[in-house]
Formats: structure tokens, C-alpha cells, sequence
């Protein structure tokens, strides 16, 4: 998983706030991403405390975490890292630049 995906993971739940996601929901926006990475975005955003509603479950195989959630949902904190420390050209790429101006 990139930092570059990690963002557009964040970016699509950045566009639809307001609106709760779910895994499945965020899986139909992110064409391409696996259901493996898209876990581990949403665990290590999570983590950081940029989105809220991710549940976390371990899996007998090999100690995998599976990411549960239907109510996924950005914080201040995820919106004031996407709109303050993120580089214009990176907003820009995840097409995020005047979501909310």
C-alpha cells in the first residue's frame, strides 16, 4: 500500500462527508484497490484518528485484520490534514481542490 493510496482512500471518504460509508462502499469507489489493502488503509487512517466507525477484526489466518464498518466517516482531524498539511498537488491529484469552497 503507497502513501498515494492511502490518500485516495482517505480522499473518497473526504468527498462523501456527511454521507457514512461502508467497506463495501468505499471497495465500489476505489476500482482496482483489494479488499487486503483497502483493510490496511482504513486501519492505519484509523490509527491516526483521520476517520471513525472502523471496526477491527482478527482473522485465523496468518494474523490478519479484517476491517469492518458501515458508518466510516472523516474527523477534523482527516479534513484539517487533507485541507492544511497535504501539498496543493497532491489535492489536486486526488481531485480534491475546492471539494467545499
Amino acid at each position: 500500500m503507497t502513501t498515494l493510496q492511502i490518500y485516495e482512500v482517505l480522499a473518497v471518504i473526504y468527498k462523501n462527508f456527511g454521507n457514512p460509508l461502508s467497506v463495501d462502499d468505499i471497495m465500489g469507489l476505489m476500482k482496482g484497490v483489494s479488499k487486503r489493502q483497502l483493510s490496511r488503509a482504513l486501519e492505519m487512517l484509523s490509527d491516526a484518528k483521520y476517520i471513525e466507525g472502523v471496526l477491527l477484526c482478527e482473522t485465523l489466518s496468518a494474523g490478519d485484520t479484517e476491517v469492518i464498518g458501515e458508518n466510516i466517516e472523516i474527523t477534523l482531524k482527516g479534513i484539517e490534514f487533507i485541507e492544511v498539511k497535504l501539498p496543493k498537488k497532491t489535492r489536486k491529484k486526488l481531485g480534491i481542490i475546492g471539494c467545499f469552497d
